[in-house]
């Protein structure tokens, strides 16, 4: 309902733009829809209405010269021959479930990188374009973990960044340590506000009460509540690997005490004998394991066995 009531006032305040609402589903998208043109039509002054044609489930105007369209579609719906002055999506990926399934993964970042960036255009009240995600996290896998590692990415690679403007609110009013922590999980080129805070471990929001979170963390598993109260998704298990496993070290601190081979071997005949076998080394060192080489090898199975031994 956040997002349905500022995409109402934006279309009041600024009545020839052009928006477009992305939910998870087609039903979703079509229940948004009614409620945003709802809370226009109520809030709309005497002698101006919604166009007498806009009988689309997912889409309609106002009935003013230059009126811009109001666009409602789910993540994998057409976008083909529409702009958005202003494009809010309302948390594309809304289950673990969901979060598991590469398919959906693939097509929520599509739409919300490649679609989206390629409809956004600037508005006639010089105030440019503006898009805007609602994501409550879910693990350490989620949309706003790929974005992140995306953006990461591009930091370590001295690539363009996209300044994202970033509003992170746990469930409850976190200590200064714990904004910290949260601060740290997002890329540097990115900023983080807050709304007001108040007094530590109350709920940000007053319409909840402290008993109301005592029972989502009493019916939830420790992983759940963490990635989607707490802005804490290191403790999510749906993913085994975290960043923070990996640390380069020197060479001459390297202190191996035993040895591990893996070897995943391609033991086809015939013309794919060519194809790269993997081999992968590692040491113990201090109960951790250090990484020594990586390695592919090649040609027949007599000859990479020869390549395993060297």
């Amino acid at each position: 309902m956040a997002a349905c009531s500022a995409m109402a006032y934006s279309y009041l305040r600024y009545p020839t733009r052009h928006q477009i609402l992305i939910s998870a589903s087609g039903r979703l998208s079509a229940i948004a829809n009614q409620r945003l043109r709802t809370l226009i039509e109520i809030a709309l002054p005497d002698g101006y209405d919604l166009a007498k044609d806009s009988r689309s489930k997912l889409a309609f105007s106002g009935n003013w010269r230059g009126a811009g369209l109001q666009y409602a579609a789910s993540r994998s719906g057409q976008l083909m021959g529409l702009t958005g002055n202003r494009i809010l999506c309302d948390d594309l990926v809304s289950s673990t479930a969901e979060v598991e399934s590469p398919e959906v993964m693939a097509q929520a970042m599509r739409t919300m990188t490649t679609d989206l960036f390629t409809r956004l255009t600037n508005d006639s009240y010089g105030k440019g374009s503006g898009l805007c995600f609602i994501a409550q996290r879910i693990s350490n896998t989620d949309l706003v973990a790929e974005m992140i590692a995306r953006e990461r990415k591009n930091e370590e690679l001295g690539l363009k960044t996209t300044q994202w403007r970033v509003l992170a609110s746990p469930f409850l009013n976190p200590t200064d340590q714990e904004k910290a922590r949260i601060r740290e999980a997002y890329p540097d080129s990115w900023q983080v506000v807050w709304p007001e805070f108040g007094e530590v471990g109350q709920p940000v929001c007053s319409r909840f009460t402290l008993e109301f979170g005592d029972t989502l963390r009493a019916n939830m598993s420790e992983r759940d509540c963490a990635s989607m109260y707490e802005l804490n998704t290191e403790t999510s298990d749906y993913c085994p690997w975290q960043r923070r496993y990996l640390a380069e070290i020197e060479e001459e601190e390297i202190r191996i005490t035993q040895t591990v081979i893996a070897v995943d071997l391609n033991m086809a005949g015939g013309d794919k004998r060519s194809d790269k076998s993997a081999l992968a080394v590692g040491g113990v060192q201090d109960g951790n394991v250090v990484v020594l080489g990586l390695h592919f090898l090649q040609g027949s199975l007599e000859e990479q066995m020869a390549q395993i031994n060297d």
